[in-house]
């Protein structure tokens, strides 16, 4: 533990006073001059009979003869010539001495800066008493005194740091009580310290909470950072919010959309959109109203253009918005008004093949709709988790249609190829990548990768 340089007396008694004592003595003396000898055997007579008279202060029991022998102290040293520095030797005899009370008094009557210092020399004695005592309330009393005088000296971050020092040197098991004291002291070092330790033991939890109590962007991040690598997202968003950090809240909400989670994503989406709007961060708005539409929330991406006052890009999402939903009148209207002459153009050619893959959209969603209610998961790559039991239940209700879902499936691709505008493609490719069945039988550019012998039922999965 980093103590003043006065904290470890106790173990000497008297002797880092002394030594201390005449060292001042001696720059006093040069600084009064050696000129005069009768006068500066007069001074060292009065040296003499201060230190006497306080060596028996700091002895006393009786609080009368404490005083009187204090006084004596004082007026000697005062007539050796010495000014408020005098004040600084008696508060360091008594602190050495553990009469902490009348060490301060003593301090107060010094310079602001031997005021200060005082403070923090009562404080490391008090800690070092803490540290030596077994009895719990007597530590808990002495920490406290320590606190009061700390926040009185000229450091308290050291003193903070100096009682947290205590319960970290005892081990892991003490560590909250650590981070009381190194929080409250603003010791970030420590704290950071102790948040790497705990995730370096696996404890990742402890870790996450550890790096948030530094109440920094910085310690934000970490605790986001650990909590999105075990799958607490809730947790992470919290603490990217906290941390102003958009690209880790952009994150987590693009995950509620990967994994169909759409009525948790729209609002975060809101959320954000809501922290550009208040920063006036147009480019912001901008990339996030093409993720939106990345996810195929165009309705979300519409709005999020007409408040940046993109008309044209506001319009085309409304063009992606009718299309998604097989609305291709619409979406005609909409591509006219946005002048997309040769998209609109391309919907009219594709309306057969658009109607078929409509079909088949609502198709799957009735089964879908349909199925045994099972809770489903994901794991941090999007891959859906099924208890056996849950696994089971799906599989004997899709056993029946998985023969019509494969079919529905290579038939989307037959009618998706038949498609001649690539904002067509995109917008079914983003239509259909929410169903299972399509996402196992199908690639990414909607071209079969598995025959149909090979289909299982769990492949089938809407």
């Amino acid at each position: 533990m980093e103590t003043h340089s006065s904290t470890h007396y106790h173990i000497f008694p008297w002797r880092g006073y002394y030594m201390k004592h005449r060292i001042k003595l001696l720059i006093l003396t040069i600084m009064c001059g050696l000129l005069v000898s009768p006068s500066l055997m007069a001074q060292n007579k009065d040296v003499a009979k201060a230190e006497e008279y306080l060596k028996k202060g700091v002895e006393a029991t009786n609080p009368t003869d404490k005083r009187e022998n204090l006084d004596k102290a004082v007026e000697y040293y005062t007539k050796s010539g010495m000014g408020k520095e005098l004040f600084e030797l008696v508060g360091d005899a008594l602190v050495e001495g553990k009469d902490y009370v009348s060490a301060a008094r003593y301090y107060t009557r010094g310079t602001i800066e031997v005021k200060k210092a005082g403070y923090g020399r009562i404080g490391d004695a008090l800690v070092t008493d803490a540290e030596s005592s077994s009895d719990p309330k007597e530590v808990a009393k002495l920490i406290k005194s320590a606190i009061s005088h700390y926040n009185k000296s000229d450091d308290p971050k050291a003193g903070y740091k100096a009682i947290g020092d205590i319960y970290y040197k005892q081990g892991m098991e003490k560590y909250g009580d650590a981070l009381t004291y190194y929080v409250q002291g603003g010791v970030t070092e420590m704290v950071t310290k102790i948040a790497q330790e705990y995730k370096a033991k696996g404890n990742d939890t402890l870790a996450a909470k550890t790096y948030e109590r530094l109440d920094t962007p910085e310690g934000y991040n970490a605790a986001a950072k650990i909590y999105e690598e075990t799958g607490d997202h809730s947790n992470a968003y919290v603490a990217y919010e906290k941390a102003g950090n958009m690209d880790g809240l952009i994150r987590y909400a693009n995950r509620e959309f990967e994994i169909g989670n759409f009525e948790a994503g729209i609002p975060q989406y809101n959320k954000i959109a809501a922290i550009y709007e208040t920063k006036g961060d147009k480019v912001g708005m901008a990339k996030l109203a093409e993720s939106a539409s990345k996810y195929g929330q165009y309705q979300l991406a519409s709005e999020l253009y007409m408040k940046i006052n993109d008309f044209k890009k506001a319009e085309m999402a409304l063009v992606y918005l009718d299309l998604i939903n097989f609305n291709l009148d619409g979406a005609i209207d909409h591509a006219t008004k946005a002048e997309e002459e040769a998209l609109a153009t391309s919907i009219k050619s594709s309306r057969a093949a658009m109607e078929a893959i409509a079909k088949i959209a609502g198709d799957f969603d009735l089964i879908r709709d349909n199925e045994p209610s099972v809770t489903k998961n994901y794991d941090n790559n999007k891959v859906l988790q099924l208890s056996a039991e849950d696994m089971q239940s799906l599989k004997g209700y899709y056993s029946a249609y998985k023969t019509k879902i494969a079919d529905q499936t290579y038939l989307l691709a037959s009618n998706y190829a038949k498609l001649n505008h690539e904002v067509l493609k995109q917008v079914v490719r983003t239509k259909f990548a929410s169903y299972g069945a399509v996402r196992n039988i199908l690639d990414g550019n909607f071209v079969k990768k598995k025959e149909k012998a090979s289909v299982k039922t769990e492949d089938t999965f809407l």
